[in-house]
Order: structure tokens, then C-alpha cells, then sequence
């Protein structure tokens, strides 16, 4: 801009307004100091932030596939193959219970005779 329009605006401003447009020395001080704790907040916050985004989409990510993974174990847990697996018998069971009734029937007879022996004795 020409000098002649710059000082003919100078002049034209209020004296309130050309007083607040000189700043002092420990106005300047204080700006300074002012910017530089805005830029440093500001850097901390990007920098939380960027830490935190990647932390937030790994926890998203491991939230889902853990979600998926229990629903496809489960769908193959009950289907009906795994299913008969499952429920099957394992034969020493089968074979340990059979010997049991086995046992059981037999202890009967033993006590229906004791019975028969103390009902003659009396």
C-alpha cells in the first residue's frame, strides 16, 4: 500500500484502538509465552490422540473377531456331528457301570438269602 493511504488510516483510527496497537515489551513476553503453551497443548493433544486411535481400532478389531470366533466355535460345537461326539460314552464307563448293576443284582440275591436263613432260624 502507498505510504500516503497507510498514514491517512492511521490517522483515521480511534486513539483507543492506536493505543492497544502498540503492545509494551511484557505484552509481547506474554504473548510469546501464550502461543507457546497453546502450541504445546496442542502438540500433547495430537500426540494423545494419535496414540489413542490406534489403540482404539485394535480394541475394536479384537472385540469383533473374538465376538466372531466364539459364535463359529459355538455354531460347530452344537452341530449335529460334533454333537453325537460329545454326548458319546467312553466304554470304560459303560463297562464299570455294567459291572456295577451286575454287583448290585447280585448283592440282592445275597441279602434276599440272608433274609430266607433268618426268617427259618426263628
Amino acid at each position: 500500500m502507498p505510504k500516503k493511504t497507510l498514514s491517512e488510516m492511521t490517522t483515521r483510527v480511534p486513539a483507543v484502538l492506536r493505543h492497544e496497537a502498540i503492545r509494551s515489551q511484557d505484552d509481547t513476553k506474554k504473548m510469546i509465552m501464550i502461543r507457546r503453551m497453546v502450541t504445546d497443548y496442542c502438540s500433547i493433544i495430537t500426540k494423545t490422540v494419535q496414540d489413542a486411535i490406534p489403540k482404539c481400532i485394535m480394541l475394536l478389531m479384537v472385540n469383533d473377531i473374538s465376538n466372531n470366533v466364539q459364535d463359529q466355535l459355538l455354531k460347530k460345537l452344537y452341530s449335529d456331528e460334533m454333537t453325537e461326539t460329545l454326548l458319546e460314552e467312553d466304554p470304560e464307563i459303560d463297562a464299570q457301570r455294567r459291572r456295577c448293576r451286575q454287583m448290585v443284582t447280585v448283592l440282592r440275591k445275597a441279602c434276599e438269602v440272608l433274609n430266607t436263613v433268618n426268617d427259618k432260624t426263628i
